[in-house]
């Protein structure tokens, strides 16, 4: 699990959050207007909508192009348990708090790596996370 990625407003646009990202927390934690998380963006989500929409991008809002929150992880959660969410919906980064607050994020690389293959979700391609996020587009990193 890596540190809990910085937050960004869910109308703040696709700049705002590229500006946040880092080696380490290649995500941002999107907030509603009240403050509380409602979802995460990603450094290769960014760059592939940069990629798709070169002149447009750089209009479009955090709401739009973030995964919304679909669980709540803790610290002691299995990793059965997060193997069961990637199952149902695909592995992807995952919020994990403590109480109410993100304390981190849970790349799916991380999982994947400290699970026996036999164990893992069908076949599929990451696409966020610290590894994988060196995908880049020219015109925005």
């Amino acid at each position: 699990m890596s540190a809990a990625p910085r937050s960004i407003w869910m109308t703040q646009s696709l700049p705002d959050a590229v500006s946040l990202f880092d080696h380490q927390n290649p995500a941002a934690v999107v907030v509603d207007l009240r403050g509380h998380p409602v979802g995460l963006i990603t450094k290769a989500a960014v760059s592939r909508e940069a990629g798709k929409n070169p002149d447009r991008w750089s209009s479009i809002r955090c709401a739009h192009l973030m995964e919304p929150l679909t669980s709540r992880l803790r610290p002691d959660d299995s990793i059965e348990g997060v193997l069961a969410l990637y199952r149902d919906g695909g592995p992807r980064p995952l919020l994990v708090f403590n109480g109410d607050h993100p304390i981190g994020v849970l790349y799916p690389e991380y999982v994947l790596a400290s699970t026996r293959a036999s164990e893992r979700p069908p076949p599929f391609v990451v696409t966020s996370g610290p590894e994988s996020s060196t995908e880049t587009h020219a015109d925005i990193f």
